[in-house]
């Protein structure tokens, strides 16, 4: 009776935490949807044989002086930039003790004295974040009350000289698509003359503006949330992890209730950033965990079975996603001053948890069985494949890309013109097909599990993807949309592959 009660208020508590969940991502939506501004920049020493009319005519927004080129605070050049109507930004290279003119814009390169800074720099001056490069300088200027800051993509020197002019188009467009970025700092591409370059920079703010962004507009700022939206997702993270253990120690309600108020009540006094960062964790690798409990008893067989499985576990991990997207729909997430902690931990649990669950179903014997019988050669490998997946998968996670080949690149390509937002090859490719496997096929017997082990990488996934808060949100619902569809084309040629080849077997047998 008592778990009865429990579990039903922890569904209730989650159920409201997820409708203010999506009222939260669908204010986010609204203000990505409207924060279409951006601004194109070049730096000074970049542009010297250039003509500042000519940078003024094709749209570029504003140039950007070191300060080490400074005298005295001011600069001849900075003067001449102004009056071709650009905006004149700063890069602090070094320290500077005074400035005689005004910079709309600025970005630090080298160590900085906070004190100077914020003497020499009102709050309203826009400080430019560079993509993929150490903010902890402007993570502490945030922390004490500079938020005037927008995301910027810069093409490194080493990549500009791999880089057709198309390629760096296309990198700069994704840029601003895919990761929230709102200013591009062009750099003159290697073996290109003064006019060909102009031309190349033309072409970048053309095709940005032809997706419907507006040139010459700083962000907007960042959407606001009530108070109390902080400490709704936090109960229904609590509530989850109490649905979560209820499940696990089924006979123990009262310690299960005292153990998440525990925890509960620990992470409750962390500081936000880092409340919200254990919340979007403990979704990540709860959510997968719970409807493990719910789905993976249910066995049964056939293509509607696994279709079922699939998409229900999908559903979930979607609604799981909803709300890790909301408890990281801040301005520092946003930013990425901060980011979600744990990938490879998020990517590894489901996995190892999903496989306890269905051996604690069918019983610990059968995991026996898969070493003891006379194949069981062949669950050695597959027990070495499976890592091997799980293992490439947690290698390709995080901000870099890992070892990414020619041609996946090449694929990479395709999809992104395919698909208005490119699914993970980790989704449609590997997890999906599995997952439908798992729940369809019970001629599989002992081998079962490999294929859910397998496919709660694409589950895993699904979450990972809500957790860069830098993506805008429509374009993250859009990729898992396109994983989910070309997951479910996959799984069923699997299927049909699998069946044809059993048919194939049987013949020869005969």
């Amino acid at each position: 009776m008592i778990t009865k009660i429990l579990r039903t208020v922890a569904l209730a508590i989650l159920a409201i935490s997820l409708a203010l969940a999506v009222v939260v991502d669908a204010n986010r939506i609204g203000w990505e949807r409207e924060n279409g501004g951006f601004i194109v920049i070049v730096r000074a020493q970049d542009v010297t044989n250039f003509s500042l009319d000519g940078l003024a005519n094709i749209g570029i927004t504003g140039v950007a002086v070191c300060s080490s080129s400074l005298t005295d605070g001011g600069s001849p050049f900075v003067e001449k930039i102004l009056k071709q109507n650009l905006e004149v930004g700063l890069i602090l290279d070094e320290p500077i003790a005074k400035l005689a003119n005004n910079f709309s814009f600025l970005w630090i390169e080298g160590p900085i004295d906070e004190q100077s800074f914020h003497e020499l720099f009102p709050d309203e001056t826009t400080i430019i974040l560079q993509e993929f490069t150490d903010v902890s300088q402007e993570r502490e200027m945030w922390e004490n009350g500079h938020h005037q800051l927008v995301r910027a993509h810069e093409v490194p020197t080493g990549d500009m000289a791999r880089s057709s002019t198309e390629t760096l188009v296309a990198r700069f467009e994704r840029a601003v698509h895919e990761r929230g970025i709102r200013c591009l700092i062009l750099s003159p591409a290697p073996g290109l003359s003064v006019h060909e370059n102009l031309n190349y920079f033309q072409t970048v703010i053309e095709q940005i503006e032809r997706d419907g962004y507006t040139l010459g507009s700083f962000s907007l700022p960042f959407p606001k949330t009530p108070w109390y939206t902080e400490i709704v997702f936090h109960l229904g993270v609590s509530a989850l992890l109490l649905l979560v253990t209820l499940q696990i120690f089924k006979h123990l309600p009262f310690a299960c209730f005292v153990f998440c108020g525990a925890i509960a009540a620990i992470a409750a006094s962390m500081p936000e950033i880092l409340l919200r960062q254990t919340d979007a964790f403990l979704v990540a690798i709860l959510v997968p965990a719970y409807m493990s409990f719910l789905l993976v008893p249910r066995l049964r067989s056939g293509w509607r079975a696994g279709a079922i499985v699939f998409l229900l576990f999908s559903v979930g991990s979607a609604c799981g996603g909803l709300l890790l997207a909301a408890v990281l729909s801040h301005p520092v997430f946003l930013l990425k001053l901060a980011g979600f902690r744990g990938v490879k931990i998020a990517l590894l649990f489901p996995c190892f948890f999903g496989v306890s669950v269905y051996y604690r179903q069918v019983g610990w014997e059968k995991l026996r069985n898969l070493f003891y019988s006379p194949i069981r050669s062949v669950s050695v490998t597959l027990v070495g494949f499976s890592l091997a997946v799980l293992a490439f998968a947690i290698l390709r996670s995080g901000n870099t890309s890992g070892g990414s080949f020619g041609l996946e690149g090449h694929v990479r390509g395709i999809l992104e013109k395919l698909f208005i937002a490119r699914p993970r090859f980790k989704e449609f490719l590997i997890g999906h097909p599995l997952l439908i496997l798992f729940g369809a096929d019970g001629k599989l017997n002992d081998w079962r599990v490999f294929p859910l082990f397998v496919g709660l990488i694409g589950q895993a996934s699904i979450l990972n993807t809500f957790a860069h808060a830098h993506t805008p949100l429509l374009v993250s619902l859009l990729r898992v949309a396109n994983g989910l569809v070309l997951g479910i084309l996959a799984g069923g040629a699997l299927l049909a592959v699998i069946g044809l080849g059993r048919l194939l077997w049987q013949r020869v047998s005969q």
